[in-house]
Order: C-alpha cells, then sequence, then structure tokens
C-alpha cells in the first residue's frame, strides 16, 4: 500500500485579537480587577474629600440658582468639575464649616436644606 500524502494545511488570514483567548487568560482578568479596584478607590477619595476652607463660610446662593465660584470650596478633582454643572442647586442660606465632606455640602445644596435664619419684624399699626 502506498503511503497518502498529506494535504498542505492553509494557514488562515490573522482576525485579529481573540477576545474569548484574551479573556480566559487569568493575567489580564487579575489587571481588569486591579483597574476596576483603583477607580473605585479614586471614586471612594473623591466622595470622601473634604471642602478646602479654612474657616466657616456663610455660602449665598440667589433665587437664579447660579452658584458661581465654587473651586474653591470642592476638591479640585475631576468628578467635581463635571457633577457640579450639571446639578440644580436650590437657592438659600447655606453655613459650610471647614472639614466638612464634600459629598455632604453637595447633597445639601441639592436638596436645599439650608441653615435657619433669624428673621425680625418690628411691630406696626399698620399693614402701610
Amino acid at each position: 500500500m502506498a503511503p497518502r500524502k498529506r494535504k498542505k494545511s492553509r494557514s488562515r488570514p490573522s482576525q485579529g485579537w481573540r477576545w474569548g483567548r484574551l479573556l480566559q487568560q487569568r493575567r489580564f482578568r487579575l489587571l481588569i480587577g486591579a483597574v476596576l479596584l483603583g477607580l473605585l478607590g479614586i471614586g471612594v477619595l473623591q466622595f470622601t474629600a473634604p471642602v478646602r476652607l479654612l474657616h466657616p463660610v456663610a455660602y449665598r446662593v440667589p433665587l437664579s440658582g447660579d452658584i458661581g465660584r465654587t473651586d474653591t470650596l470642592f476638591p479640585a478633582y475631576v468628578l467635581w468639575r463635571w457633577l457640579l454643572p450639571m446639578t440644580s442647586v436650590r437657592p438659600g442660606y447655606y453655613e459650610i464649616e471647614p472639614g466638612e465632606r464634600a459629598f455632604a455640602v453637595w447633597n445639601r445644596l441639592r436638596k436645599g436644606l439650608q441653615t435657619p435664619i433669624r428673621l425680625y419684624l418690628r411691630p406696626q399699626r399698620s399693614p402701610k
């Protein structure tokens, strides 16, 4: 019997990255896990960062809702630069203490939890 001839195998052209094979590699999964854990840590640090104040500040937001320059108030992180312009702030009078967390201050401005003010009206005889 004559030996069979083997057919030459054609190599397929490269199809680029094979995501299935890449996702099965342990190194890749560890890298993705480390990146996600790092991003989570950065997010937690940004929300728990204190406001940048040295002494208590009375912060007034006018009826227009424009909060003005908040770059001196909130931490200089990218998250706050994106989040503040998209937030609708309620007008009012807010007292902000040094050392307060930025997320707590932002939440108070957003919900309108104002500091009460004392208003005194003198007694009058007539409404005029």
